[in-house]
C-alpha cells in the first residue's frame, strides 16, 4: 500500500509537471502567434528633428490593402509593431491637427524582415469643410482621401502630399495638407443612396482653407 501511494504520487507530480510545461509552451506559442515575429519600428520627428508625441501610425499590407494595426508615438516620437510574415507594407502617419504637420505615407516596406524607419514630417496648411448631398444634407461616415495630383511622378509628393479623414455627423472634416494641387476622393461604403466613389480637385494655397464637397446620389454623374 505504501509503495502504491508513492508511485501514484510520483505519477501525479510528473503529470502536473507535464501540463505546466505544456501550458508554458502553449502560452509562448500563443504570444508568438498574437504578436508576430517581425518588428517594424521607427521614430517620427518634425523638420527640425524634434520628436513628436501622439502621432497616429497605422500599418497596412499593400497586397490587399489589409489593415494590420495602429499605435501612437511615445514621448520620444517612437513607435513599434510586431507582425506575422506578409507582403509589402505601408505606413500612414498622421500628427494631431494642432501641430499643423501634414500626413505622410511610407511605402514598400518589406513584410518579411525587421525594419527601423525615420519619418520627418512637413509643415502644412489646415483644410476643413463639409461633405453634403446635392440638396445640402450633411453626410456622415464618408472617407475623404487627399493626395497630390502628381504623386505618381514625384516621390516627395507621394510621401507628404496627402491624407485621409472620415466625416463626422454634420459632414465636417479637418485635415492638414502640404500646398499644391490635390485630388480629393470621396469613398462611401455604408450609405446605399449615395455613389460609392467620386473625385474632385482643388489647389491648396493658404492656411485655414475651406473646401466643401458634394457627394452624388447613386446614378448621378460625377464632376
Amino acid at each position: 500500500m505504501k509503495n502504491y501511494s508513492t508511485r501514484n504520487l510520483l505519477l501525479t507530480s510528473l503529470a502536473a509537471l507535464f501540463f505546466v510545461m505544456l501550458g508554458s509552451n502553449f502560452a509562448a506559442w500563443a504570444e508568438s502567434q498574437s504578436y508576430g515575429c517581425y518588428k517594424l519600428s521607427g521614430r517620427v520627428t518634425d523638420s527640425a528633428n524634434n520628436p513628436i508625441k501622439g502621432v497616429r501610425v497605422e500599418v497596412w499590407e499593400k497586397k490587399d490593402n489589409g489593415y494590420i494595426s495602429a499605435t501612437s508615438t511615445n514621448g520620444k516620437g517612437e513607435f513599434s509593431f510586431a507582425h506575422d510574415p506578409c507582403g509589402p507594407l505601408f505606413l500612414e502617419v498622421t500628427a494631431p491637427v494642432k501641430t499643423q504637420l501634414a500626413s505622410a505615407i511610407v511605402e514598400n516596406i518589406p513584410g518579411t524582415e525587421a525594419r527601423n524607419i525615420l519619418i520627418s514630417m512637413k509643415h502644412g496648411y489646415l483644410v476643413e469643410g463639409r461633405v453634403t448631398s446635392r440638396d445640402g444634407k450633411p453626410v456622415k461616415g464618408i472617407l475623404l482621401k487627399a493626395f497630390a495630383t502628381g504623386h505618381a511622378f514625384k516621390s516627395s509628393e507621394r510621401v507628404h502630399g496627402g491624407g485621409a479623414v472620415e466625416t463626422t455627423k454634420n459632414g465636417y472634416y479637418k485635415m492638414v495638407l502640404t500646398p499644391g494641387e490635390k485630388t480629393f476622393v470621396l469613398l462611401n461604403k455604408n450609405l446605399s443612396e449615395y455613389a460609392s466613389y467620386s473625385s474632385h480637385t482643388a489647389t491648396i494655397t493658404h492656411d485655414q482653407m475651406v473646401l466643401d464637397f458634394q457627394i452624388p446620389y447613386v446614378g448621378e454623374l460625377t464632376k
